[in-house]
């Protein structure tokens, strides 16, 4: 089919960038709906800590600031044992060992 008339073809190309401007509007429209939808949604989920899970927060962070090895510590062991200084006592070392253990079968 051929359409001869100019003023159909306008008329149909002025249908078409209508619909599609009604079609584009709409998803506009539904976008900010579902914006809206979802805000509303965030706004209903809330979520409370104890005072415990805050003061677990608390702690991790200050713990992000602690090295996982005190190299002031370690350089001064390695000092004394080069100097003959450091001395072991095995009782308190045997003693540390027990306690530790003890927690472990606590905790």
């Amino acid at each position: 089919m051929k359409i001869q008339d100019k003023n159909q073809i306008l008329n149909l190309n002025s249908y078409l960038r209508n619909i599609k401007s009604k079609e584009s509007l709409e998803a506009v429209k539904n976008k900010e709906k579902l914006k809206k939808e979802k805000v509303a949604g965030e706004k209903e989920f809330e979520v409370n800590l104890s005072s415990r899970a805050k003061d677990i927060q608390k702690i991790r962070k200050a713990l992000e600031n602690v090295p996982d090895i005190r190299t002031e510590k370690v350089n001064s062991l390695k000092k004394m044992i080069k100097e003959g200084k450091y001395n072991i006592s095995a009782d308190k070392v045997a003693e540390s060992i027990l306690k530790e253990s003890v927690l472990d079968e606590i905790l």
